[in-house]
This record gives structure tokens, C-alpha cells and sequence, in this order.
């Protein structure tokens, strides 16, 4: 397993099927995506996700389930990659910019 710290830093040569979200808390709905992403057998599993919630950035009081390393350490041991966005490098990139750098990068199949 790795942890991936930084688009730039992620070069693979497999194709990848890639999850998007907070996952703060791993909830049912968490689990069932990711459990759906790992059905892929041939494809490396990745966990994309943001180190605060957008929320939190507005409002200091809203909490978290989970720590970054607990939420990560779980991700892992599921069998994911792990590779958070820094938001304010992606929250001003259009759609189309923030998936195509993506899907570039991660060499998205699913």
C-alpha cells in the first residue's frame, strides 16, 4: 500500500478505478462506494479525498469522525491507495481541469 501526498508525486503504471470523497467518518454509503471500487479486480484501487471537509474551512466547530491518519490507515488496510487533494490547489480548476489532471495522473479506467 502507499500514500500518495500530492498529485505530482503519483506516477503509476496501473490503471487505476478511483473513489472520490471526504470519508470522515467510513459510513455505509463510504463503504458500500469503496467496496464497489474493490469488485475491480484488475485494477489498483484509489482512494482520492480531502484532508478537511470544505465545511470545516467555514465553520472551525464542525467535527470530524475520524483523523486523516485514522481514516487513511483504515483506506489502506481496505487495500486502497490513498491520495489527498489539497484544496485550495484544486478548488478553482473547472470540472474539466480537476478530472482531466486526474485521469491523466491516475490513469483512471473506472
Amino acid at each position: 500500500m502507499q500514500y500518495i501526498d500530492g498529485i505530482e508525486n503519483y506516477r503509476g503504471t496501473e490503471r487505476t478505478v478511483v473513489t472520490f470523497g471526504k470519508f470522515d467518518g467510513l459510513h455505509k454509503g463510504h463503504l458500500s462506494v469503496l467496496k464497489t471500487a474493490l469488485k475491480f479486480e484488475n485494477l489498483t484501487p484509489v482512494a482520492v479525498t480531502f484532508p478537511e471537509p470544505p465545511k470545516r474551512r467555514q465553520n472551525s466547530s464542525v467535527g470530524m469522525l475520524l483523523t486523516d491518519a485514522q481514516k487513511n490507515d483504515m483506506l489502506k488496510k481496505m487495500g486502497f491507495r490513498v491520495k489527498e487533494l489539497d484544496f485550495d490547489a484544486v478548488h478553482n480548476l473547472s470540472p474539466e481541469e480537476y478530472l482531466r489532471g486526474l485521469f491523466d495522473d491516475l490513469d483512471v479506467e473506472v
